[in-house]
């Protein structure tokens, strides 16, 4: 079939991402669930054709999906856009999944590229708020389990896209939905990541103050 419809108006499709082999949403399921407590994460597998629901993802309401290969990442929480968050990884060909991060107070999305994850978060922060700012930018290995703090203190900051080398960081400073600063971070040069891709453990690098990299 040349054209496929993939979601009704009804099924309230937050996102599309889409990748070489998957294209994966987060929508109500057409065919309610008994276990589907929302949006429920779905990937449609473009070599076969065939539909998947995630089941991790049905006890909670999920939304913000990104892919990468086998990977999908998304966020959710048990009321849409409110903290506590969460940040989850799934593994497409194993079915497994994996909670990066729960009980933030941000939107802990940002990207997966690789085996490396880009997200931001507020567990470094002290003063224990469920709120949306300050956080930081951190890198998560999926192999080792390692978690780099990339900021050196917390801030209006978000990770927004990520690639085997670079990692696209926006810092909002008013209002106005184009006030952002938006900087591009060489992840090998700052020491984050060596050759191969995996992260490396160590102190925060960036401070928007002094911007590395290219702003």
């Amino acid at each position: 079939m040349e054209v496929t419809e993939l979601a009704p108006t009804d099924a309230l499709v937050e996102s599309f991402e889409l990748s070489e082999r998957y294209l994966v949403w987060a929508a109500y399921v057409q065919d309610p669930d008994p276990q589907s407590q929302g949006r429920t994460v779905l990937y449609k597998d473009l070599e076969t054709g065939e539909v998947t629901a995630v089941e991790a993802s049905k006890p909670r309401l999920q939304y913000h999906v990104r892919t990468h290969g086998d990977y999908i990442l998304w966020e959710g929480g048990d009321v849409y856009l409110e903290p506590p968050s969460h940040l989850m990884l799934h593994h497409i060909p194993t079915g497994d999944s994996t909670i990066i991060t729960e009980l933030e107070g941000t939107n802990p999305l940002g990207d997966v590229h690789g085996r490396v994850v880009a997200l931001s978060t507020t567990h470094y922060r002290t003063d224990g708020q469920l709120t949306f700012w300050p956080s930081d930018v951190a890198l998560y290995d999926i192999d080792s389990e390692v978690m780099r703090r990339v900021t050196v203190q917390s801030g209006y900051l978000r990770a927004m896209r990520l690639s085997d080398q670079h990692l696209l960081v926006a810092e909002f400073t008013g209002p106005s939905p184009q006030s952002w600063n938006w900087y591009l971070l060489d992840l090998r040069q700052l020491g984050l990541v060596d050759e191969e891709g995996h992260v490396l453990e160590g102190e925060p690098v960036f401070d928007p103050s002094e911007p590395p990299g290219i702003r």
